[in-house]
């Protein structure tokens, strides 16, 4: 019951439980010198296979790659997570700060020119409000 070569990966052999118990010495022989996989069926459904030890070691290799480089991902989107909260602290800090600023700015402008003196401070005070009570979409 052989499958059909793939190129991508090594050739396949499927044998039931039966043959394969009986043909044990024989399969891991041809497997540690071929390469190639051989598939246990049992009732037509593939349960166990036999590999090469390289292979097999290589497939332990990937998977602790994989779980390692998951590991290192999963603690950078926490760390960046972090820096994007801190970021966003100091930036609304930052805001806060520089709104006292202006409106001390504005107070002193006031006072130095009361509404109604000078038409120029009265149009930066006018367009100051309407950019102030917008809100951003």
């Amino acid at each position: 019951m052989e499958q059909p070569e793939s190129a991508a990966s090594p050739r396949r052999i499927e044998r039931s439980v039966t043959e394969a118990r009986i043909q044990l010495a024989q399969l891991i022989r041809m497997v540690a010198m071929t390469g190639e996989v051989v598939r246990i069926v049992d009732c037509g459904r593939a349960v166990a296979a036999i590999v090469a030890e390289d292979t097999a070691q290589s497939r332990a290799e990937l998977v602790a790659v994989r779980d390692r480089a998951r590991t290192a991902a999963a603690g950078w989107e926490h760390r960046v997570e972090q820096v994007r909260a801190t970021m966003g602290r100091q930036q609304a800090a930052r805001i806060r700060a520089l709104e006292q600023l202006l409106g001390e700015a504005w107070r002193l402008l006031g006072d130095r020119f009361p509404p109604g003196t000078d038409r120029s401070v009265d149009a930066a005070r006018v367009a100051y409000r309407e950019a102030t009570t917008r809100r951003p979409s």
